[in-house]
Formats: structure tokens, C-alpha cells, sequence
């Protein structure tokens, strides 16, 4: 994997893109505490989320940390069209939810 190539991290490691981000979401947040972090190759920009008890956590960072926000989802399809939109420099899926900025590292 090249440095500025986006990246996949889960609970068993770091890979490349899935093809199909529905089934890869299924096996990586199977159980609590599950996650994936999606990274863009850029230092503190990325989109992750986490599986607690059926509940999702929801974060992206654009940079800075006034840029990182978290909201909570019920489904692996919001997280999935989420990270996609992510990917590709779209931020759609902002307005759609109710997000908090996170500031403990302000």
C-alpha cells in the first residue's frame, strides 16, 4: 500500500478498499466494540465508526481537531454510504444526521 492510498483498519489489522462495503461492514462490526477507521492517507483526516451494542458511532475528521465530529446510526448502510461519500470528497451524508463536535483535543 502507498502512503497517500486510502486504508481500511479494523480489530484485525489494516487492508486496502473493500469491493463490496455491506458485506465487509457485516464481518468487521459483528459484536460491541468492533470498528473500522477509514483513512484517506492524509494525517488526521479519516471516517470510522463503532460498533457499541447495536448502536453505531459515527466520526470524521477533516484535519484539524475543530473539524471532528461523532453522531450514533442504527445501520451498517448509513455507515457504508457514509465512508463511500467520504472517499470520494462528498459530504452528503453531514446533512443528514445530527452531528456533535467532538473537543477533547482542542
Amino acid at each position: 500500500m502507498n502512503e497517500n492510498e486510502p486504508t481500511v483498519t479494523t480489530q484485525h489489522g489494516t487492508t486496502g478498499l473493500p469491493d463490496h462495503w455491506m458485506a465487509f461492514l457485516g464481518d468487521a462490526l459483528r459484536t460491541s466494540d468492533d470498528f473500522v477507521i477509514v483513512g484517506d492517507g492524509r494525517d488526521h483526516h479519516y471516517i470510522q465508526a463503532r460498533n457499541t451494542d447495536g448502536v453505531y458511532n459515527l466520526e470524521y475528521r477533516d484535519g484539524s481537531p475543530q473539524l471532528h465530529f461523532c453522531t450514533e446510526v442504527s445501520n451498517q448502510l448509513v455507515i457504508a454510504d457514509a465512508i463511500q461519500q467520504w472517499l470520494a470528497g462528498e459530504r452528503g451524508f453531514v446533512t443528514e444526521h445530527a452531528w456533535e463536535r467532538l473537543t477533547e483535543w482542542d
